[in-house]
């Protein structure tokens, strides 16, 4: 099977697909950005999995309950600090608006499942959980912005009868 088959890789399409919906002026990918990458464009990436040790059940040796961490990177370079900052601002606000808004994005992500190896895992809550921000001088001439915004979702694992 494919890699966007499991979990985390099935969160990926539906939040690129609201994104490219939402802000259709920007290029969503499934990747992290480079400092050499153009403007409007939107990496969307898998971060990590934590399990929730206090959540085995007994007969158990896996936690019932997981935690997932995906990154959305939106990154602006420009000569003029003022007309550069404005619109990675305005980029970064509609992030978090779709992210919590679009409807169709909650019900996609909320009704997501896998079944492996005899067990399904579902999501039980997703958040968006911060918004970080830099901002740097590259070379004489340009400054750079970076958000980086995470969600979190926690899904359930039953074991299969």
């Amino acid at each position: 099977m494919a890699e966007v088959d499991f979990f985390p890789m099935r969160f990926i399409p539906p939040i690129i697909e609201a994104l490219q919906a939402g802000i259709p002026s920007h290029q969503v990918v499934a990747r992290s950005l480079g400092t050499s990458e153009g403007n409007d464009i939107i990496g969307v990436f898998p971060v990590q999995w934590a399990p929730e040790l206090t959540s085995k059940e007994i007969g158990s040796r896996e936690p019932t309950l997981s935690h997932y961490t995906i990154r959305i990177q939106n990154l602006r370079i420009d000569a003029d600090e003022l007309v550069g900052r404005r619109l990675f601002n305005n980029t970064s606000r509609s992030i978090r608006a779709i992210l919590y808004r679009d409807v169709a994005l909650r019900l996609a992500l909320g009704g997501l499942t896998e079944t492996i190896a005899g067990s399904t895992e579902r999501v039980k809550i997703f958040d968006v959980t911060k918004q970080d921000y830099l901002s740097a001088r590259r070379g004489d001439f340009e400054m750079m912005y970076l958000c980086t915004t995470e969600m979190v979702f926690v899904t359930e694992t039953t074991p299969g009868v």
